[in-house]
């Protein structure tokens, strides 16, 4: 048997963040900072702009491209990306930085004044693969292109989480399906819930909490999260029960 529990009231204020570093052959090495990496925006007022920092400390002149995507959430927490330059205005969207040399860059949403819910988008500055310098050894090498994904949010005033929980069984074991009814992205933590089989707490490993912490649930989105080696409990009746009633 399968029970679902009581919903949380709302959601933990952590958010997720996300930086990645892509290594290519390309040419001179030049390399960038990216600041802050996540924001969240109002859809109208002086909160609608979010101001970033880009300082480039390398040696080298370096390129640096902005772009905005829409930001949706597959079940097991893949991104689904898509341009979102109607919604936004990114000044400058392109630049070039010298050694030590800093810019500030505006990001401005020009979406609709109200929403219903929280929008979620990643904002992605990347090292564009050109040549700014005379370098004759270009090439001859291994350097790295910095790619920063950013998480910015436009979240309506009042807006809230609801999460609930409810155990599954899968093709390997036992899934944890995770569903957020409101109107404002969640951060699940594994202490925040137990689960029972039988009526018995299930003391999880290392290797199974792993994927259990820090879970980002996007307001409207469903996650599945798979406990590893959990197949010996596939036949047992299976119960989460909250730890806290709200953040």
């Amino acid at each position: 048997m399968i029970t679902i529990n009581q919903p949380i009231a709302r959601s933990a204020s952590a958010v997720v963040m996300l930086a990645l570093v892509l290594t290519v052959l390309t040419g001179p090495v030049a390399a960038f900072n990216f600041t802050p990496i996540d924001a969240t925006l109002r859809p109208a007022g002086s909160g609608a702009t979010q101001t970033f920092s880009v300082d480039n400390p390398s040696p080298s002149p370096v390129a640096v491209e902005i772009t905005m995507h829409t930001r949706e959430m597959t079940p097991d927490g893949e991104d689904i990306l898509a341009p979102a330059d109607d919604l936004f205005t990114v000044y400058p969207s392109q630049l070039i930085l010298q050694p030590n040399g800093r810019q500030s860059v505006r990001v401005q949403w020009n979406g609709p004044a109200e929403l219903d819910r929280e929008r979620a988008f990643r904002l992605i500055a990347e090292e564009l693969p050109i040549d700014l310098g005379d370098d004759e050894d270009q090439g001859a090498g291994l350097d790295l292109l910095v790619r920063y994904v950013a998480s910015v949010y436009v979240q309506p005033q009042g807006a809230s989480a609801r999460l609930s929980i409810e155990p599954d069984v899968g093709d390997d074991g036992v899934v944890l399906v995770v569903r957020n009814a409101g109107t404002m992205r969640a951060v699940l933590r594994d202490e925040d819930y137990a689960l029972y089989a039988d009526g018995r707490i299930v003391e999880l490993d290392a290797a199974q909490l792993d994927g259990l912490a820090a879970v980002n649930v996007l307001a409207g989105h469903t996650r599945r999260l798979a406990i590893p080696a959990s197949a010996g409990l596939a036949d047992r009746e299976l119960e989460v029960r909250w730890l806290r009633d709200s953040d």
